[in-house]
């Protein structure tokens, strides 16, 4: 939004550049809660319903919950910051 109107064009493949950064280098120095897996499958398991609500992009976000284990059978809705509202 801050951009100059003729330098708009560039937003998407500045945020591309980003996020790509992000979900590789970014990811690395991810980690998990201590017994965060183990609490989400409790609850998984007592019927919950479970929804990630994140400001982090669509990239990072299932790439984190693929390293984690966390992307199959856990969350029932998942929206990121690239999701529209």
């Amino acid at each position: 939004e801050f951009l100059p109107e003729k330098e708009k064009h560039r937003a998407a493949e500045g945020k591309k550049i980003i996020d790509e950064i992000v979900s590789t280098e970014g990811l690395e120095k991810a980690s998990l809660c201590p017994n965060a897996k183990e609490i989400l499958e409790k609850l998984r398991k007592e019927k919950y319903d479970i929804v990630l609500l994140t400001n982090s992009d669509a990239l990072f976000t299932y790439r984190g919950l693929e390293k984690f284990g966390l992307a199959k059978n856990i969350f029932d809705l998942v929206i990121t910051a690239d999701d529209p509202f």
